[in-house]
């Protein structure tokens, strides 16, 4: 199923990152580069590939490091040409037919070849669709930028970092610790059309006030936790009936402990609705 987000694409909840690239071992500009810089190791195996004449247009290469894993998609040639539609095909058909096989179940993609390479995004999403809408795995497609400015905040302590950058470790326990820590006293978040919710954590669960005030226990708290972390991605208009009453207050919550993201995502590339993905 492809997710379509408004977003970071390095903070994405997804195990692959896709790295649009050349074929001769240069990340100058863009995203390519903004890679480099976050995984000097990636780019150090590229150069290597490039320098050997093994990555070429059609085939793939998958860097797997400790946090992410980053997958170099060649759509183009030399990084003085521009990208051509077939490069995207033939590398869509190759991600569709050996995913398994690398053992990716989730993937990240920017608008191939629609950057640096010059190619028009009309003619370029179909072909993403196609090759990518009816695979089993969670596809998220970034399609821009989110246009709110996240705050900025602490720099987390090794551990903490640890912990925030390996998903699968991070229990209940850790978030109750992280609630207990940051919301001793009341909290006034910012929520939608201007208006402010208060949330404060207790012995009996976390109190949240928004217009209503009502006391959620250990258990629905964490009910709530695990649908997020194991969505990855939510949308507000998409949320189980059974979280939508405080849900916006909730996730308020959790961003403000930087355990989320804001981002924009629709499931067909035009009508997008507010979300949030977890960060990875």
């Amino acid at each position: 199923m492809i997710t379509y987000l408004k977003g970071d694409i390095f903070s994405s909840p997804a195990q692959v990152l896709i790295n649009t690239v050349n074929t001769v071992g240069v990340m100058g500009k863009g995203v390519a580069l903004e890679f480099k810089e976050r995984y000097p190791e990636m780019f150090s195996a590229y150069e290597r590939v490039c320098k050997a004449k093994q990555l070429e247009i059609g085939k793939l290469f998958l860097w797997k490091g400790p946090e992410k894993w980053v997958l170099m998609f060649p759509t183009k040639v030399h990084w003085r040409n521009p990208s051509k539609i077939e490069y995207i095909e033939a590398g869509l058909q190759k991600f569709s037919a050996t995913y398994a096989d690398k053992g990716i179940t989730s993937a990240a993609f920017p608008r191939l070849g629609c950057g640096n390479g010059g190619l028009d995004w009309k003619q370029v999403q179909p072909l993403m669709e196609q090759y990518l809408k009816n695979l089993p795995i969670p596809i998220y497609i970034y399609v821009g930028s989110y246009q709110d400015q996240i705050p900025e905040h602490i720099e987390p302590e090794p551990m903490e970092r640890w912990l925030h950058t390996h998903p699968e470790n991070i229990g209940f326990a850790v978030l109750e610790e992280d609630l207990k820590r940051n919301f001793s006293q009341e909290v006034i978040l910012p929520l939608k059309n201007g208006k402010y919710g208060r949330a404060q954590w207790s012995e009996d669960g976390i109190i949240l006030k928004n217009g209503q005030e009502v006391t959620l226990s250990a258990t629905e708290l964490c009910e709530f936790w695990v649908y997020i972390r194991d969505s990855g991605v939510v949308s507000m208009d998409r949320l189980p009936k059974e979280f939508s009453p405080h849900a916006e207050l909730l996730l308020k919550v959790l961003e403000k402990l930087d355990y989320l993201q804001p981002v924009l995502t629709s499931l067909n590339g035009v009508d997008f609705s507010d979300g949030y993905q977890y960060i990875e």
